[in-house]
Parts: structure tokens; C-alpha cells; sequence
């Protein structure tokens, strides 16, 4: 048996498993962010274990049920008379611990019909005031009042009509009425997230974190409690350093080795101060990095935010992505786009027009390069395009993936077409893995000339269908046309922009088929072993 001064987490019947709606879930992780935050030294928070919520310390402890209810609760309520028999069960299995229940609802209170109890209050009030009250005769007075009324009422569960048939109002008041708290008309799901801000941005302010930081930190918070409260089989607690690491570690930047060497020589040869030198890591001075940043957006550059989302959903269901399309169809873009979105720092190794061997040399140097910039832990592997016989290739990119596994960082491959399977199988590629690029929608393409300062809506709903159908989507097309028609004002379309292929959609095409024409010219033949 452990020591009820270990902070374990409350025995409770495994059969017994929530069963609130996604929202409600939602705002239960979002409250457990909030007192995961306020925990202090020696607590642990378990989530999911006796009730919703769990703050253990030492041989008390503290159970919390979440409630996201509309409309008004009183005792006769359903989810009221269960939490009472939770209450009541959480002692019985847990005699070694002072347990303390609390029920937390944004809910309020309203008296019971027919004011059975007979004061005039709601049954949750009187049962509050009984809990607090500092007049000993007048709280045990209201503990019995309500003892007779639930077992007048018959709705609580038998062993708890058990337990106060049989125990005098004293006991009563000890062992149900003073360890249940009813917090009525809490805060909703938002003014709990802004407070979670709020505690944030104090957090961060002693070490010098903007505000607009700090508050980021929200959501990496709320998704680290979501993934405690639904795992399986390990341990579901969490102690308010967890929630400091987690800050630190997303408020931090971390620089490649390679490219805080650069920044120093170059601040060292701004301010004149050669003394700057000494702090460079001599080893790595000159060295050349195959890892570098993305190209900045396009000037015409549309974002396009519901497919980012898409992106952030698939790489936290499994952080691994082939986004792939044919020539033109904004792979890097999209991948350069959510790398700007993303929070955590990444990596983009270029490997446009490397092929054969020249990429098997490449992703060897990328590996090297990894295994000594211990601060890079997502890669984007842009215009991966692999030759017929990939297998020489496939060693650096299972090296690659290890090492970045290791990190629990993500890692983002564009190119033309999906992974073969066997190298696929290498990477552990689930079904949501690999992502073609989607063709612009009618919708793209109208918030696209709105973007560009398209003059009016009834030009805009005359040229997004035009635009639609000569170029059937295919990003470049769509960017060629509207760039084409912003550089002569958006006119009213005529006839001939009805029934004619743009000349823009057609050089666009012609410079894409030229491209692909180079990229799909016949290799000279190589050898192959194994």
C-alpha cells in the first residue's frame, strides 16, 4: 500500500469514463490549464483520474468536476445528485486521504419548486452557507435541513440515503456538507483562457518576454493537457514545472550553432569590436550550413489560411508530411507559409534541381549538419525529387528522420509526387501523411481579387468564375491572371476574355511545361547495387 503523504493520484473504478461533448471536454482542459498554472510547490494535477480534475498534495487532496450545463441547477438536478454520490464515493475508496470535492459549473442556482426546504433559498445556497458558516449551531441547523430533504427528495444513491439515515447531523455536516463545494456561475471558456494570458504574460515579464509571446504560450498548453488527459496507460499528471519548461521552451529561439557564429562575426564587424571574436566557437567558424530559411513570400502572395490549418491539423495528428503537386502548384509556398505561421523554430534545406547522386551527398551533409545543430528540431525538405532508384537516397532520409524523432520536431517533404511505398514504410507514414495541394476554390480566387484591390464586388463576381475556368485552379495560373489583370486595373471583362484563353494563363502554362519538360529529361543511366 503507498503512503498517503505520496502524491498518487485518487483509486477510483477504472469502468467509470467521461462523457462530456467535445465543447464541454474543451473547457475542462482549458480550466486544467488554469489550475495547473496556480499549483503551488508540491502539488500534482491528474486529469481524468477520480473526477474530472485532481490536485493532489501530500494526504489531501482536491477533486474538481467540470460542468459546462445550460440553464440552471438545483439539488433535484441530475448532475447535481451525481456529483453528491461521487463525493460520497471518492471517501469511501479513498479513506487515507482528506478529500475535498468541488463542483464547477457555469451554471447557476435556482431554488427548487415548491421551496421544499423551506427558507426561502436555493438548496445549493443553503447547503454553501452551511459549508462556510462560522455559527456552528446555525450550520449544523442547515445540515440537517438538508439531510431531510434529500432523503425526503429519494433521488441520491442508496448508499448515500444510507449515510444519512444513519449518522448524526454532526457527522453529516463533516463528511458531506463541509468537503463539497458547489462554484456556480464560473467564468466561461474565454474569460478562463484570458486569464490563462494574463498569468502568462506575468510569468514571462521578469525575463523579458513581450506580452504578445508569453500569451502564444496558451494554446501549447492547452494541447499538452489535452494529450496528458487522453493518454493511455501512463501517467496523466502534471506539476507547475512542467507548465514553466513548456514556456520556456516555446518563448525561447534557438539559433543553429553555424548561424550565431555568422551573427556574432557580423556584429563584431559592424561595431569595430574584434573582442566579439573571442565568443565564436573557433571549430565552426567558415562553416557552411546546408540548412538555411525559406525565401521570402511573393509580392502577390495569397495566403491561404484554411489550408495552413490543415496543415497544423495533419502534423499534430502525426508529425510527418509529404505535401506534394505538380509543377507550379505552390508546394514551397505553402510550406514556406506555415513555417511563417509556426511557433517553433525550423529548419528549410533547399533541394531544388539536386538529383542522383548529388542528392544522396546532400542529405549525407544534412545529416552531419543535424546530428551538430542540436537546436534544430523541424526540417522542411523542399523539392525532394527522388531518381528511379532511390535506394542510396533512402539511408540519409531514415537518418534524418531518426534524428529529428529524437527531438519530437516535425518534418515537411514537397515534391512532385507521393513517397514510394518502401521509403514510406521507412518514415512510418501514416494515411494523413501525404497531402496533395489543393486547386484554388471560386472562394480562393474572389478573396484573392479582393486582396488585390479588386474595385468592386460585381467585378469580382464576373472575373473569379472566368478566372476559374481558364485556369481551373492551378495556383500559378490563378496568380499569373489576377497579376495580369491587377497591372491593367481589373476593366470590365469582354467577350473575348469569355471565349479566349488569357495570353497570361498561356505563357504560364508554356513556362510550366517547359519545366516539367527539364525536370522529366532522361538521366544518364547509373548503376545500382543490392
Amino acid at each position: 500500500m503507498s503512503d498517503p503523504g505520496d502524491n498518487q493520484p485518487l483509486r477510483n473504478d477504472p469502468a467509470r469514463e467521461a462523457t462530456a461533448s467535445l465543447a464541454g471536454y474543451a473547457s475542462q482542459i482549458w480550466r486544467s490549464v488554469l489550475i495547473w498554472l496556480r499549483l503551488g510547490d508540491g502539488e500534482r494535477l491528474y486529469l481524468e483520474g477520480a473526477e474530472d480534475i485532481d490536485v493532489v498534495h501530500g494526504p489531501a487532496a482536491e477533486t474538481i468536476q467540470v460542468k459546462a450545463t445550460k440553464g440552471n441547477i438545483t439539488l433535484r438536478s441530475p448532475d447535481v445528485v451525481e456529483a453528491i454520490g461521487n463525493a460520497w464515493l471518492n471517501q469511501q475508496r479513498n479513506p487515507d486521504r482528506r478529500i475535498r470535492y468541488r463542483f464547477l459549473t457555469n451554471a447557476s442556482t435556482v431554488m427548487e419548486q415548491g421551496d421544499p426546504i423551506g427558507q426561502g433559498v436555493p438548496g445549493i445556497a443553503l447547503w454553501e452557507r452551511a459549508r462556510a458558516g462560522a455559527d456552528e449551531a446555525g450550520r449544523l441547523a442547515d445540515a440537517d435541513r438538508i439531510r431531510q430533504f434529500l432523503l425526503n427528495d429519494g433521488r441520491v444513491s442508496t448508499p448515500v440515503q444510507t449515510f444519512l439515515r444513519d449518522t448524526n447531523t454532526r457527522g453529516v455536516w463533516e463528511r458531506l456538507i463541509a468537503p463539497v463545494e458547489w462554484d456556480t456561475d464560473a467564468a466561461e471558456a474565454p474569460e478562463v483562457v484570458e486569464e490563462i494570458k494574463n498569468l502568462l504574460v506575468i510569468l514571462g515579464q521578469p525575463h523579458g518576454v513581450p506580452a504578445s509571446e508569453a500569451e502564444k504560450v496558451a494554446a501549447h498548453l492547452y494541447e499538452a493537457g489535452w494529450s496528458v488527459a487522453t493518454a493511455r496507460d501512463s501517467d496523466r499528471s502534471l506539476v507547475r514545472a512542467d507548465a514553466i519548461r513548456i514556456f520556456d521552451e516555446k518563448t525561447r529561439v534557438s539559433v543553429p550553432q553555424a548561424a550565431f557564429s555568422t551573427l556574432l562575426s557580423e556584429l563584431a564587424r559592424l561595431s569595430g569590436r574584434q573582442d566579439l571574436g573571442s565568443l565564436l566557437p573557433l571549430p565552426i567558424i567558415g562553416k557552411s550550413s546546408s540548412i538555411g530559411r525559406p525565401s521570402p513570400l511573393r509580392t502577390r502572395h495569397h495566403s491561404r489560411p484554411t489550408v495552413i490549418a490543415e496543415l497544423h491539423t495533419r502534423l499534430a495528428e502525426f508529425p510527418r508530411l509529404v505535401l506534394y503537386g505538380a509543377t507550379g502548384t505552390g508546394k514551397s509556398t505553402l510550406a514556406a507559409e506555415y513555417v511563417a505561421t509556426a511557433t517553433d523554430a525550423w529548419g528549410w534545406i533547399d533541394l531544388r534541381g539536386v538529383a542522383d547522386a548529388a542528392l544522396t551527398e546532400r542529405l549525407t551533409g544534412v545529416t552531419a549538419d543535424l546530428e551538430s545543430e542540436e537546436g534544430i528540431a523541424n526540417v522542411v525538405l523542399d523539392d525532394l525529387e527522388l531518381p528511379a532508384d532511390f535506394r542510396q537516397a533512402e539511408t540519409p532520409l531514415a537518418a534524418i528522420d531518426k534524428i529529428i524523432r529524437a527531438r519530437s520536431g516535425n518534418l515537411i517533404i514537397t515534391s512532385t509526387t507521393t513517397l514510394p511505398q518502401r521509403l514510406a514504410l521507412e518514415l512510418s507514414l501514416q494515411p494523413l501523411s501525404s497531402y496533395p495541394v489543393p486547386a484554388f476554390t471560386r472562394a480562393d480566387i474572389e478573396e484573392f481579387l479582393r486582396e488585390r484591390a479588386c474595385p468592386s464586388e460585381k467585378l469580382i463576381d464576373q472575373w473569379a468564375p472566368l478566372i476559374e475556368l481558364h485556369t481551373l485552379g492551378h495556383p500559378q495560373l490563378v496568380h499569373a491572371r489576377i497579376g495580369a489583370l491587377e497591372n491593367l486595373g481589373f476593366p470590365s471583362p469582354t467577350m473575348e476574355d469569355v471565349t479566349a484563353t488569357p495570353p497570361d494563363v498561356i505563357e504560364a502554362r508554356t513556362e510550366a511545361r517547359r519545366l516539367v519538360a527539364f525536370l522529366d529529361a532522361p538521366k544518364p543511366a547509373s548503376s545500382s547495387t543490392g
